[in-house]
């Protein structure tokens, strides 16, 4: 691996980003500086997992340098993005899909459903953290920003199926932690078929999303919690209540914990 300067990488980078109108073009000048900048003479721990995809150990000099310049060439250009990213993914490296996940962010969101579709497809067939990161922080960004009610409606759509509820939920997520979201109610709405009773797969993603709502409504999020626990007790939804009550404050930490002596 040559030694990054950035000056060089940033050139490099620069005319890169022209090549974005020709998926195929790009996809060629791509793969060249991969080659040039992959360490391959990184060795894994014996401690550390091995990774889930083909990964070239890009210096994250080179990976800043592509994404922010090829970001604000996009940006006045958001016809390509799309095609570029659907370009990008199937090549099926970790640094290509942490490119089109972030180009899903850039993408054109009237209307939303191409990139919800994307979205949802790419989630499922991606397990690695950062590149469900990217996806769910990055790829959302300006779907949440510009089109918050068509992601939500998407979103509860793929609550009410068994076979996407799961990437429903993780959808979910972004959105309750959007400081600019305030539709609690709804997500109380979208949620209840799926709190009573929970399903074992479905935990992980319902915990997290009990915590964004005692943090943020827990005036509204403990009543909620109470009645569903009156009607439909579980051994399950009281794990997932437990999970929650550190972050309520005082007043409704103790009211659940009441309820959920009671039972």
């Amino acid at each position: 691996m040559p030694a990054v300067r950035w000056e060089v990488i940033r050139q490099e980078a620069q005319r890169l980003a022209t090549l974005a109108g020709t998926p195929q073009a790009f996809a060629a000048g791509w793969e060249a500086l991969v080659e040039r900048y992959a360490d391959r003479n990184y060795r894994r721990g014996q401690d550390v997992p091995p990774p889930r995809l083909p990964m070239r150990r890009l210096p994250p000099a080179v990976l800043s340098a592509v994404w922010q310049t090829l970001r604000g060439h996009l940006l006045l250009r958001p016809d390509f993005v799309l095609p570029l990213a659907d370009h990008l993914w199937p090549r099926g490296d970790w640094e290509s899909r942490l490119l089109a996940a972030r180009l899903l962010g850039l993408a054109q969101v009237t209307p939303p459903q191409p990139v919800f579709q994307r979205l949802m497809a790419w989630l499922q067939v991606t397990s690695d953290p950062p590149l469900l990161d990217a996806l769910l922080q990055e790829g959302t960004a300006r779907l949440l920003e510009e089109a918050p009610a068509a992601y939500l409606d998407a979103v509860q759509a793929a609550l009410r199926e068994p076979r996407q509820s799961v990437y429903g939920l993780q959808l979910l997520q972004p959105a309750l932690e959007k400081p600019t979201f305030h539709n609690a109610p709804r997500v109380f709405n979208a949620l209840e078929p799926l709190l009573t009773p929970p399903e074992k797969g479905h935990r992980p993603y319902l915990a997290a999303a009990l915590r964004v709502l005692a943090r943020r409504w827990p005036q509204e999020t403990a009543p909620f919690l109470r009645s569903l626990w009156l009607a439909h007790p579980s051994a399950e939804l009281a794990w997932l209540i437990r999970r929650a009550l550190p972050h309520f404050p005082e007043a409704q930490r103790q009211r659940l914990r009441e309820v959920l002596n009671e039972g």
